[in-house]
């Protein structure tokens, strides 16, 4: 090899290692520039996972310079402790209202938290809407007043082993004033099938009464009949749920949400397991409504007619029977939200004008 071609090689070599030194350059530098990317305060490693590594989490929003982080959870853990609820039913058509099956049959998801599908004679005879004597059944009971929304939920025969979000719903045509309180601590979807719309896209589209306005702020997940109780508590704004056991993420361990999954019975599963399962459930935080870890969401103060519905949770499945977050039950309710000093209201965060403050930078896409 001659000394010529030695020279050529070795400068060739230096200009690689330098455009990949800058490139990694640019890359940190646009990391601690994007404001996609919600901050957290610590992750857990379970087996199977690949989660990226988080030693200097990125800020949640682009404001924040970069040497002064916002340190806000990615994950929020919602309402009243789970599991702490009476485990009695005690609703019926004297002091709650019965949810109404929605149709919406096409984006349904027919396997449960942990992957396992269900039989084809439970997808066959499984109905919302026609539930008949034996099928699905959600009662709701809503405090008529007070600082939060609060109330009580009992299910019996919805799908096994399965995570339903419980969601605030705006009614635009019955009360638009309610509809946009909601949708300024929550979320906004546009006609289509987009998701993450900001409160800017939302001031600009000129039909709102097209807008769907809603805020998730709490979710169950039902045993292996499909029965569960919740007491519920508006106190979080949050964005999707997840599965820790399955998916990479990064939560705060305290936030994680331990599900035992019993799915051996032949009549609702395709393939029934003999072993029972340990999934860690957690909710991601819908970071543009906070300004803290700390903050307690809340409705403001004003009366409200609107309704709660229910959406199956699907994991951000790639398969079609793993479904795409199908709202399938509701019910309308009434009730007041009276002053509560200690609570972060997100209309002073929704206000802001900044995209910032938009679900755009949120890692998920639901």
């Amino acid at each position: 090899m001659t000394s010529k071609l030695k020279a050529a090689l070795f400068l060739l070599g230096a200009a690689g290692s330098l455009a990949v030194f800058g490139v990694g350059l640019i890359g940190l530098w646009r990391s601690f520039g994007r404001s996609d990317i919600p901050a957290s305060s610590g992750q857990l490693v379970l087996p199977n996972e690949q989660i990226p590594p988080a030693d200097e989490p990125p800020p949640a929003e682009a404001s924040q310079s970069w040497w002064k982080p916002r340190r806000i959870p990615v994950s929020k853990k919602p309402g009243p402790p789970h599991g702490s609820e009476q485990q009695e039913f005690v609703l019926d058509e004297s002091n709650s209202s019965l949810m109404k099956g929605v149709s919406e049959w096409g984006v349904q998801r027919w396997c449960d938290i942990a992957g396992n599908f269900y039989s084809t004679r439970l997808i066959r005879e499984f109905s919302y809407v026609n539930p008949g004597s034996n099928g699905p059944s959600v009662r709701v009971r809503v405090a008529p007043e007070g600082p939060t929304l609060k109330g009580r939920l009992e299910a019996r025969g919805l799908k096994p082993n399965f995570a339903y979000q419980i969601k605030l719903r705006g009614l635009p045509d019955d009360d638009f004033e309610a509809f946009e309180r909601i949708g300024y601590i929550g979320r906004w979807r546009l006609p289509g099938r987009g998701t993450n719309y900001t409160d800017n896209d939302y001031r600009a589209y000129p039909d709102k009464q097209k807008v769907e306005a809603y805020i998730l702020f709490d979710f169950f997940v039902t045993d292996g009949r499909g029965n569960a109780i919740r007491d519920f508590e508006l106190d979080s704004s949050l964005h999707v749920l997840w599965n820790g056991s399955r998916q990479a993420g990064t939560p705060d361990a305290d936030d994680l949400i331990p599900v035992l999954v019993e799915a051996n019975d032949p009549e609702k599963y395709a393939v029934p397991r003999r072993k029972l399962s340990v999934e860690f459930i957690w909710a991601e935080r819908e970071l543009c409504r906070y300004t803290s870890a700390s903050d307690v969401i809340r409705l403001p103060p004003g009366k409200y007619r609107a309704e709660l519905v229910l959406t199956e949770e699907s994991f951000h499945s790639p398969y079609n029977d793993g479904g795409y977050w199908a709202t399938v039950l509701s019910c309308p309710v009434e009730f007041t939200i009276t002053a509560d000093d200690k609570a972060q209201v997100g209309v002073a965060v929704a206000d802001a004008d900044d995209d910032t403050r938009s679900g755009k930078h949120q890692a998920s896409t639901r």
